[in-house]
């Protein structure tokens, strides 16, 4: 009986733990177009033959770059790049 409570304890303990870490794992990304230096933030991306395309977050453009930079970034940095835009 105790093996089996230690069992559904450390079940829920590592459910719970998973669901914080994906919960945390939130898709941001900042997208960098190396030929032109222009960055740009999104929470989605689409690979479409060789190119990503994604909408930016500052502007609503749809935005298409062949070899684009992609990098995981934090809510808080995606926000506060979106507040630097609107001043």
């Amino acid at each position: 009986m105790k093996a089996d409570l230690k069992r559904v304890g450390l079940v829920l303990a590592l459910t719970v733990a998973t669901g914080i870490g994906v919960a945390g794992c939130a898709k941001h990304h900042r997208v960098t177009d190396p030929t032109t230096g222009s960055v740009y933030y999104t929470k989605k991306i689409r690979h479409h033959n060789g190119a990503v395309k994604f909408n930016d977050a500052r502007t609503g453009a749809s935005v298409n770059i062949q070899n684009a930079e992609i990098e995981k970034i934090s809510k808080h940095e995606y926000k506060q790049a979106r507040r630097d835009d609107d001043s």
